[in-house]
């Protein structure tokens, strides 16, 4: 958990250090850190490189995903060498071969008008001390370096910002400061019920076919604990629905899954929808505080030609997540307080969170929500993980 899904001051702290990072890039806390850099050589091309981080403030041990894209505008195709000196302070990827001083290595051959694209997931770096485990504070610099046989060469380099994370703390008074709030939610990672919310083993029974209307489709298969709900009005569509693993295709980039093993997904096939998952919780304290996020993102694309990643308008397809204070389940109820909709192309981003209090039911119901809102694409595909209510423990 971040520490700003918690205490007031880490969004505080986060502007804050917006502002100091402003200077030397674009950086928006809502959706990523970008920085890019231009290169050009008489006769020989040009080639421009981009990379962008999300989230731009991380907690350690969480996932910092970085995505390089370089584009030949030039005339003729470009034999790139493409190193990426990952931050001293970051766990590398696992599936891919680091070279000495943290550092990866690509060939790339990228063809005139063409783009090479690659994601690269890190974690940041923690340790013990004493009886606490401690993350790493401060600046995370990746920089970014290619050179081509055909003379354009270009250098890029992205700060972001590590938070400050204490964990396993054994002194109550400190643990006691700031209120404690708990994540009751059934299968939260969408890993299945009992298991971790970051579970590492495939566990291929963690579907049902629950759907809101009670009716059950070969298509939809839904997150255990969960209920599959859509819009079927209008130009909208039933959409398909599925748990996937971390295994070929999700696994490659982008990769589809935020954390864990599985991620829940579902789509339309040139079709607009208006669909989700919600779960609804009970035993809850009436007038308790609580708040719901999600992880999203999307594949909003209307070809095959682009890799698996988006294209055309990325404000085609939305997210939101909502709450029913009194435990309805009825998604288009005016009981339910939504969040602001987002787009999340490509990469996870947290949707959220949406804040509540408990009605005099001791139940809740939680939403994930995506939505195609002018054009059915293609491919119009969204992906949630690893979900949070989180309830005020007095």
């Amino acid at each position: 958990m971040r520490p700003d899904d918690v205490h007031p001051w880490g969004r505080a702290a986060a502007a804050t250090l917006a502002l100091v990072a402003g200077l030397a890039l674009s950086l928006t806390l809502a959706q990523a850190a970008r920085s890019s850099g231009r290169a050009s050589r008489q006769g020989t091309g040009v080639l421009t490189v981009t990379q962008q981080a999300v989230p731009p403030l991380v907690a350690a041990g969480a996932p910092l995903t970085y995505t390089l894209t370089l584009v030949n505008e030039g005339p003729t195709d470009l034999h790139a060498t493409v190193t990426d000196t990952l931050p001293a302070h970051v766990v590398p990827p696992t599936d891919t071969t680091t070279l000495s001083g943290n550092r990866l290595v690509w060939q790339a051959v990228i063809t005139t008008g063409g783009q090479w694209r690659r994601q690269v997931v890190v974690t940041v770096s923690r340790q013990m001390s004493g009886t606490v485990l401690v993350g790493y504070a401060g600046p995370l610099t990746n920089a970014v370096q290619v050179t081509t046989q055909e003379g354009p060469t270009a250098a890029v380099t992205l700060t972001t910002w590590a938070a400050l994370t204490v964990e396993r703390v054994h002194l109550p008074l400190l643990i006691r400061e700031y209120p404690l709030y708990t994540n009751v939610l059934r299968n939260p990672g969408f890993e299945g019920i009992g298991r971790p919310l970051d579970n590492d083993y495939p566990n291929p029974d963690n579907w049902t076919q629950e759907t809101f209307n009670g009716q059950t489709y070969n298509e939809i298969m839904t997150p255990e604990g969960w209920v599959t709900w859509w819009d079927e009005g209008g130009e909208y569509r039933r959409p398909e629905a599925r748990v996937i693993p971390r295994e070929p295709p999700y696994s490659e980039p982008p990769v589809r899954i935020y954390q864990g093993y599985y991620a829940a997904m579902y789509f339309t096939f040139y079709g607009r929808h208006d669909a989700g998952y919600y779960q609804r919780v009970t035993g809850l304290t009436p007038g308790a505080s609580v708040y719901f996020y999600a992880h999203a993102h999307a594949w909003s694309c209307d070809d095959d030609e682009h890799d698996g990643y988006s294209c055309g308008n990325p404000e085609n397809q939305g997210f939101r997540v909502g709450i029913d204070p009194h435990g309805g389940v009825n998604p288009w109820s005016a009981e339910v307080v939504w969040s602001e909709r987002l787009s999340a192309p490509d990469v996870y981003r947290r949707i959220g969170p949406v804040w509540a209090t408990v009605g005099p039911e001791g139940a809740v119901t939680v939403f994930v929500r995506s939505d195609v809102q002018w054009w059915p694409y293609k491919h119009s595909d969204a992906y949630w993980d690893n979900a949070a209510l989180m309830v005020r423990q007095e």
